[in-house]
């Protein structure tokens, strides 16, 4: 399956093999699924776009053999996993950056502060009863749809900031206008 999107995390772990050698294993998180990347670097940093073949090997995604990451490439995602039974699936959808709008690094703490307003909306969402989980609801079930809606939140707040750049600002609201306008009125007496 072809992934594509902004890495959002990579790691390195350190590796001893079978034989006493030292090395590393490499991460990406994309789209806020792990991708096992093998034994060479990627060369993909925290916010850079990518695109790669992965393959399913159970719960795990991993670099499919023999496939380069490319970085760079502008692209629209949307992973097309298809859910196993009793499964619900996540369509994250991270539109990239225009190259000439913000770094690396703000498009990373951008996509962060996509990631926890989602998580605290998911939150604020169950606490009252709200997403779609019942007291009836597999565990399992439970947490992939805690998984999709957090996914589907991000990719909403995230796409939103993205906008924002684009349009070159926001544009206050007329409401906004006319709360600035009382709040000065009411101020000056």
């Amino acid at each position: 399956m072809q992934i594509s999107g902004v890495v959002e995390r990579a790691e390195t772990r350190p590796m001893t093999f079978g034989d006493g050698r030292q090395g590393a294993a490499y991460d990406l998180y994309v789209n806020g699924t792990k991708y096992g990347c093998g034994f060479k670097p990627t060369g993909a940093n925290v916010g850079d776009t990518v695109s790669f073949d992965a393959t399913q090997n159970g719960q795990y995604w991993n670099l499919a053999k023999n496939t380069p990451v490319t970085i760079g490439a502008a692209a629209q995602v949307v992973p097309q996993a298809v859910p196993q039974q009793g499964q619900v699936q996540s369509t994250l959808a991270v539109t990239s950056p225009p190259r000439q709008g913000p770094t690396d690094t703000q498009v990373a703490i951008q996509f962060q502060s996509s990631r926890k307003d989602a998580i605290e909306q998911v939150k604020t969402l169950l606490q009252y009863g709200a997403g779609g989980i019942t007291d009836k609801t597999v565990a399992s079930k439970r947490a992939d749809i805690i998984d999709a809606l957090t996914d589907e939140y991000t990719t909403t707040y995230f796409n939103r900031i993205i906008e924002v750049v684009e349009n070159g600002g926001v544009e206050p609201s007329e409401e906004a206008q006319l709360a600035a306008v009382f709040d000065e009125e009411f101020a000056n007496g």
